[in-house]
């Protein structure tokens, strides 16, 4: 019954009925009688004494009357039926129109695209409306987003807000959209609520097959006072069903920061939703130009799809946009035959690598081999510019100078700079620190976990490898994980596989030991020697690893920990195992920044990495993965882009009013200023005159300099901001700008200063449409209502289903009852009745 009433809560207000026949009482209550011999013939009649008291009767129900005609009109009943209303609605109406703006909506009729067609339906149905009702606007993709988000009754507006959706891109979540639109509605006071969603058939952007999620949405709806319905509109319903398809899946690269010349892997999916096989050619194109070598025929099997891959080599400086575009003929979705992912080239990346030893020849010190793999060859130019620090003689001036800092065996930091170096990861910057024999647990506690730069990993002791050449430790490549390390996955006759440790710690990712042993897959099991009867996983172990001497730190061992040790965070993982389970590269996150550990070191002191051939391409491959972290170029949509300014954008008071990205679909949106100091956070070092703001566009934020002489002599603010952009719900390309545009025209190469991607789920690169069950199955409690056209739609919502407001009723009969009690009240007044039974 309650559901009957807009605010239901008003109801309470009935109470106040009580109130008249509370004053009904009072009023009849006994006096003192006073018995004098005249009193015969002033006593009224039996019958007139009846006929007082129906009267009082009748004056204390029209007062009841009164107080629940005020109250049952501040509840707003209404009724389900369009009985008073015919075609309109008496009450105000608020709807909520929702648009599919994924890629299949951008497939065309022979006129007009069902975006265009979608978008012209939702301008006819604003004829519709009364003129008290108000409409929202939700352009639904991977993640809803509101054009119109309060209900407006002002129709220029919604006109114009439906004319600037931009094309349709990616994918689309139907349940995220309809659950916007009840936050909306849930807002509003009006009698009736409807969402109108218009869309095609496909079932991905659907889940129909989500009962719990569906469920839980009608739980929602039936939260507002007034329960919103939901109309479909189909706008594909006079086309036929999609039969082939051809889409290109998400790019990935090997690295999104790179250097000039340095060899690049992009890898992309290619995918035939047709019911036959083609061959399909596939170029790759850079600031969409194609790239001269770059294609490929590629055979694709009917209803599966094709991995590709391309290497390339950029050689100017700048980010740019790779494309692996699909030329297909007549393909009914077009938009997603390409796919895109932003790349930057930098010159020389500079590095900061802290050495922890204190040998004092070159050849022994840790971070040796890593300085000469790093170095210049001959006269070509060196990828990486690295600058070796003692451990004892680093300043924060270091540590904001670099684009990535290599911590190699320390043990010990100056006071503040382990701060220093949490703020500058917060802030997106990366670390690879190589553990080694200067370690301890202490010093690591001390300088990462304590810090809360890297808490969710433990160092719990030192392991070495047994003696038996049989039985050497190497990296397991099953172990590897996908990314940057594909180059030594993919190929078993790689160095880097092949390359011996002999000591490594034992680390602890997400502060819980969990101990790994040999499965059959892992590397080295074949060379073990362990007969076919070992099949349990302690006598696995036990077979391969030697006794445990007494005393000894350094041999295999099951290591207990307790069961209260919880995990400290979830942000890590681990990359890459030794052959006996133990990590060998983990990697986790603090902030924006990246973190890498390596458990083996960098030197030849516990390992022969540094001897393989494949310890440049490792080292450069970690350093590129780890610096690329500052400014992500490559996001999920709905992830907000960060980026650092330059400083000759900014006015005077160090504000960026103009500054801002050139998104998808020809808009351009002013960055907000993101402010990153606050208490407690260590200031950042002015930079020294003459070096360049930073590498790859990793600019500093100003601060002070440091109190070191040596660092703090001509010395100037870099006065930096840092921006943000929240609204990447539409996939595309954004393009960093100083100011916008002239005229709203696309901005030039010379206007850019970086650009950016954003991507979407491809789940709707799969076409199938929605089946009879799972109309039926939507249709379930009268949560979703198909319908076929706009006349349609407007035939059921305004007829048979419409809902009438009774307030409007209900106030016109409160002056007739008012009325009607003041003749009342008037007529007992001039019958000379005051008091009950006369009594005076």
């Amino acid at each position: 019954m309650l559901q009957f009433f807009i605010n239901p809560w008003a109801l309470f207000g009935l109470l106040g009925v009580s109130l008249a026949v509370i004053a009904h009482l009072i009023s009849r209550r006994r006096f003192d009688v006073i018995q004098w011999g005249a009193m015969q013939f002033l006593n009224p009649a039996r019958k007139t004494r009846r006929k007082l008291k129906l009267e009082e009767l009748l004056l204390m129900l029209l007062r009841m009357a009164l107080i629940a005609l005020v109250t049952l009109a501040i509840s707003r009943p209404w009724l389900p039926s369009g009985l008073f209303s015919g075609y309109r609605s008496m009450g105000s109406r608020s709807v909520v129109l929702i648009l599919d703006g994924s890629n299949s909506m951008s497939r065309g009729d022979g006129l007009n695209t069902l975006h265009q067609n979608a978008r012209r339906r939702a301008l006819e149905f604003l004829q519709t409306l009364g003129p008290g009702d108000a409409v929202a606007l939700i352009d639904a993709r991977d993640q809803p987003r509101s054009l119109v988000e309060s209900p407006l009754q002002d129709r220029t507006v919604l006109q114009d807000a439906i004319r600037l959706i931009p094309d349709p891109q990616g994918s689309v979540n139907v349940e995220a959209a309809v659950e916007l639109g009840i936050a909306i509605l849930g807002k509003t006071s009006s009698s009736s609520r409807e969402i109108i969603l218009l869309t095609d058939r496909q079932r991905a952007g659907w889940q129909p097959d989500q009962d719990d999620s569906w469920n839980r949405l009608e739980d929602l709806m039936t939260f507002p006072s007034v329960r919103p319905r939901l109309w479909v509109v189909d706008v594909a319903n006079r086309l036929a069903p999609l039969n082939a398809n051809v889409a290109v899946g998400q790019l990935q690269l090997t690295r999104e920061l790179t250097v000039p010349d340095f060899p690049v892997r992009i890898t992309a999916s290619v995918l035939n939703n047709g019911r036959t096989a083609i061959e399909v050619p596939v170029s790759l194109l850079l600031d969409s130009q194609p790239l001269a070598g770059q294609a490929q025929q590629v055979q694709i099997s009917a209803g599966s799809q094709t991995e590709i891959q391309f290497d390339v080599m950029i050689k100017s400086p700048g980010t740019h946009i790779l494309t692996v575009e699909a030329e297909v003929s007549n393909d009914p979705i077009e938009v997603d035959n390409r796919s895109h992912a932003a790349i930057h080239v930098s010159p020389a990346l500079p590095i900061l690598i802290v050495d922890g030893s204190d040998a004092l020849i070159a050849s022994d010190r840790e971070s040796f081999f890593a300085e000469v793999a790093l170095g210049s060859v001959g006269t070509v130019s060196p990828w990486v510019a690295a600058t070796v620090r003692n451990a004892a003689d680093v300043t924060a001036v270091d540590i904001q100078n670099a684009a990535m800092i290599v911590l190699a065996d320390v043990a010990s930091l100056p006071t503040g700079i382990p701060e220093q170096l949490a703020h500058y990861c917060s802030e997106g910057g990366g670390l690879l620190i190589a553990v080694g024999p200067q370690t301890t647990t202490e010093s690591f506690d001390r300088l990462f976990s304590q810090t809360g730069l890297l808490p969710q990993v433990q160092l719990n002791r030192q392991r070495e490898a047994p003696q038996d050449e049989a039985r050497q430790v190497t990296v397991a490549q099953t172990s590897l994980q996908s990314g940057w390390l594909d180059r030594f996955r993919s190929d078993t006759g790689r160095s880097f596989l092949k390359a011996r440790y002999q000591k490594w710690w034992l680390a602890i990712v997400g502060a819980t030991n969990t101990t790994r042993f040999f499965t059959e897959t892992d590397a080295g099991i074949a060379n073990s020697g362990v007969s076919d009867g070992a099949t349990d996983s302690t006598q696995l172990i036990d077979s391969l690893l030697p006794d445990k001497t007494a005393g000894s730190d350094a041999d295999f061992v099951i290591d207990d920990v307790s069961p209260d040790a919880q995990p400290a965070a979830l942000s890590a993982r681990v990359l890459a195992e030794l052959s006996p389970g133990d990590p060998l590269l983990i990697e986790a996150s603090h902030g924006r920044g990246t973190i890498l550990v390596l458990t083996s070191g960098l030197s030849r002191r516990w390992n022969n990495l540094p001897t393989v051939s494949d310890f440049v391409p490792f080292l450069h491959e970690a350093i590129f993965h780890v610096a690329a972290s500052r400014t992500h170029r490559n996001l999920n949509f709905g992830t907000p882009i960060i980026v650092p300014f330059p400083a000759d954008i900014q006015q005077p008071d160090g504000s960026l009013p103009a500054a801002g990205f050139w998104c998808p679909g020809g808009r351009f949106q002013i960055a907000k200023q993101l402010e990153t100091s606050g208490e407690g956070t260590p200031k950042r070092p002015k930079v020294a005159e003459g070096k360049p703001p930073g590498p790859a566009g990793l600019t500093q934020l100003d601060g002070e300099a440091d109190d070191n002489k040596k660092n703090s002599g001509n010395q100037r603010s870099a006065a930096y901001k840092s921006g943000v952009l929240t609204d990447t719900t539409v996939p595309g390309i954004y393009d960093l700008l100083a100011q916008a545009p002239e005229d709203d025209k696309p901005p030039t190469e010379q206007q850019r200063l970086d650009r950016f991607v954003v991507n979407y789920d491809h789940r709707e690169d799969e076409i199938a449409e929605l089946t009879a069950d799972d109309r039926n199955r939507l249709q379930m409690n009268d949560r979703v209502r198909f319908t076929e056209s706009l006349e349609d739609l407007v035939e059921r919502m305004y007829a048979e289903e419409s809902r009438t407001e009774l307030w409007n009723l209900l106030i016109l009969l409160f002056p007739c009852l008012l009325l009607a009690e003041l003749f009342m009240t008037r007529r007992l007044i001039q019958k000379g009745y005051s008091g009950a039974d006369g009594a005076i």
